[in-house]
């Protein structure tokens, strides 16, 4: 059987990495609670062009190479692997595909 999978919050604890990246380089502080929306225009209250260059910010840092794995996520995913067909899916951009 084929399964395709995210990679972002379901491999990878990209909640993390971005609530780290945050609170690090730019003083703002969230917690896993306060993101009640996928946007984070929505979540910040920036400007989509603010959440954009952010998000841009973020994806070139360290941040995102160094994203812990959800717990169980790598057993799962090798135990699925020993008899299914895994396809890992990502709306990443193609820039990030070295990195994905």
């Amino acid at each position: 059987m084929k399964i395709a999978h995210d990679i972002d919050d379901v491999l990878v604890d990209c909640n993390a990495g971005i609530n780290a990246f945050l609170s690090s380089k730019k003083g703002i502080y969230l917690k896993r609670e306060d993101w009640h929306h996928f946007d984070l225009e929505e979540v910040t209250r920036h400007s989509l062009e603010e959440a954009r260059t952010l998000y841009a910010e973020f994806n070139l840092s360290t941040y995102l190479e160094e994203l812990p794995l959800i717990n169980g996520s790598l057993e799962a995913i090798s135990e699925l692997a020993k008899s299914h067909t895994l396809i890992a899916i990502t709306s990443r951009s193609d820039q990030l595909s070295k990195t994905t």
